[in-house]
């Protein structure tokens, strides 16, 4: 937590920040990923990583949403079919 508040700001602090949270307390971790995309608005494995925070706080429609952004921002990307995947599991759930 000290390393995040240290300048400059870094989007890959807070994602590692909410990585160590994710498990234990998925809401902070949450926050930490948020953080992370305030850094950077384009940062693939944080909208990766919000998106598993949300979906162990039971929170699958914004989860949804971190998922369709992601794929938004880079539908080639080195996580894309896995995020596919994921998103087709969350509506699948959702019906």
């Amino acid at each position: 937590e000290a390393q995040c508040i240290q300048q400059p700001a870094d989007a890959r602090k807070f994602n590692l920040l909410g990585l160590a949270l994710l498990e234990r307390q998925p809401r902070e971790a949450a926050g930490a990923f948020k953080k992370a995309l305030r850094c950077d608005l384009t940062y693939g494995p944080g909208y990766l990583n919000l998106a598993q925070a949300y979906r162990l706080a039971n929170d699958s429609p914004s989860a949804m949403a971190c998922l369709r952004r992601y794929l938004d921002l880079e539908p080639f990307g080195p996580q894309a079919a896995d995020a596919a995947r994921r998103l087709a599991d969350l509506e699948a759930e959702a019906r």
